[in-house]
């Protein structure tokens, strides 16, 4: 489940749910599924990047105040672009699975609740952190 919920793959997350896999069960690291999805959600490693550089990253691979001129995308990275952002969609679903399924907030480390804190997971705060309702609704 770990795995599956790490790597985007939505349908086999919703299958090992199906099948009684544990959303609260932790690797060996001592992350969660929730945990994983939501750094998946976060854009990975390149909003990693882009937390690191202070700013928000772009298609282009430059996040906000770092150099690099003008110019547009070239046809790979718009590829990858569109690829981040079908993960981030997968990983937005797969949130919303391990919720339903009794995910715990705060299992494991980083837990769900400090990794929204951490990767600035804006649309999760609310659901995750308390306060109003599921992703979408006003906060």
């Amino acid at each position: 489940l770990m795995l599956s919920s790490y790597h985007t793959h939505a349908p086999l997350v919703r299958y090992l749910l199906s099948q009684n896999a544990d959303p609260n069960t932790l690797n060996d690291r001592g992350q969660s599924p929730l945990a994983g999805a939501i750094f998946k959600a976060a854009g990975g490693v390149r909003g990693m990047s882009a937390l690191r550089n202070g700013g928000e990253e772009h298609g282009n691979g430059q996040a906000d105040g770092a150099g690099g001129g003008g110019g547009g995308e070239t046809e790979g990275q718009a590829e990858g672009g569109r690829e981040e952002a079908e993960a981030t969609s997968e990983a937005d679903k797969i949130i919303e699975m391990l919720l339903d399924a009794g995910a715990d907030v705060d299992k494991g480390r980083p837990s769900a609740r400090e990794s929204v804190e951490m990767f600035r997971v804006e649309r999760w705060r609310g659901r995750i952190c308390g306060g109003v309702g599921a992703e979408g609704d006003a906060e």
